[in-house]
């Protein structure tokens, strides 16, 4: 990579740019931080196309711009550009769109125990310009390319989550209000139900291996139409469950259900994205020790769950 960098000639700029770079050689920006570990600017520097630098957070923000690369809600990626292109301040502490930030950058618990608040956050990206320049060139280029438009969706509760993006767990566990800066429980269940919220949330991951799931846990889950979804419970669930209730009884309850799907559990090194599909009507179940549901979503997909292959294949 950097001696692709060091070999790329593009005369009408002084400064080589990621998205130049990118568009010429018809890459994704994932692919400069998975393949070499490291940011676009240090690649520059060792090619000889940026002067040397030093700035004291660089390998913790490295690791958070593979976790950003995959963004693709404008509002989450206008949030870190205004904030990153002005000056970041205290009030925007309170937006869902710093926790998701802060989620990307700082991943673990003792991670999170160094950086805490969004006075940190902001502490640090002011002690590192060149990473901070790098998050706005990531994020600019992230919503350069976009590739389907938003439409409105409406639920019973404030959520900062947009219809058919991508998110990380962490990036949706925040967006839901389940994780804040003083809270982030652990979850790594299929399902989680926001008691305050009168919701299930249910993470769907289509392709199974066996190295990664349990017997009890490799559930069948595809989509039959660009409406209907097929789910199956967790193996301790049966109809007549308080859990199999509240799904069957869904409606009466006034309970919202979310989907969100992902192919596989990892993607370019890391856990991969889900695609948020938005609301979910119980339609009919089957069987006990798991449940059988199929589940009409309240937005068509823009892509389709292939029953065969199990492939989420995203349509423009």
């Amino acid at each position: 990579m950097v001696q692709r960098i060091a070999e790329f000639e593009d005369e009408a700029q002084q400064v080589l740019t990621m998205a130049a770079f990118l568009e010429y050689h018809q890459l994704e920006a994932y692919s400069i931080y998975e393949t070499t570990g490291r940011s676009w600017s240090r690649l520059c520097s060792e090619a000889g196309k940026r002067k040397a630098w030093i700035e004291p957070d660089e390998d913790r923000l490295t690791k958070g711009l593979l976790r950003l690369a995959h963004a693709d809600s404008p509002s989450f990626l206008h949030f870190i550009i205004d904030a990153l292109e002005g000056d970041m301040n205290l009030s925007q502490s309170e937006s869902p769109f710093a926790v998701m930030l802060w989620c990307d950058v700082w991943q673990t618990p003792s991670d999170r125990a160094m950086c805490s608040s969004w006075q940190q956050v902001i502490e640090i990206f002011a002690r590192n310009p060149t990473m901070r320049a790098e998050y706005l060139e990531l994020a600019k280029w992230c919503l350069d390319h976009v590739s389907i438009s938003s439409q409105p969706m409406r639920l019973s509760f404030g959520s900062a989550l947009e219809l058919h993006r991508l998110y990380l767990r962490d990036e949706l566990l925040a967006g839901l209000g389940y994780y804040s800066w003083e809270r982030q429980p652990s979850q790594r269940e299929g399902v989680l139900r926001l008691k305050d919220k009168n919701c299930d949330v249910l993470l769907v991951t289509l392709n199974k291996s066996e190295k990664d799931y349990s017997e009890s846990t490799m559930y069948r889950d595809y989509a039959i139409s660009d409406r209907l979804f097929h789910w199956q419970s967790q193996s301790t669930v049966s109809e007549t469950s308080p859990t199999g209730q509240r799904y069957i009884h869904q409606v009466e309850l006034q309970r919202t259900v979310l989907l969100f799907v992902r192919e596989n559990k990892e993607l370019h090194g890391i856990g991969a994205p889900y695609y948020y599909l938005g609301p979910a009507t119980f339609v009919e179940s089957t069987g006990s020790h798991p449940m059988n549901i199929v589940w009409e979503l309240q937005y068509p997909m823009p892509a389709r769950l292939c029953m065969v292959t199990k492939t989420l294949v995203v349509s423009e």
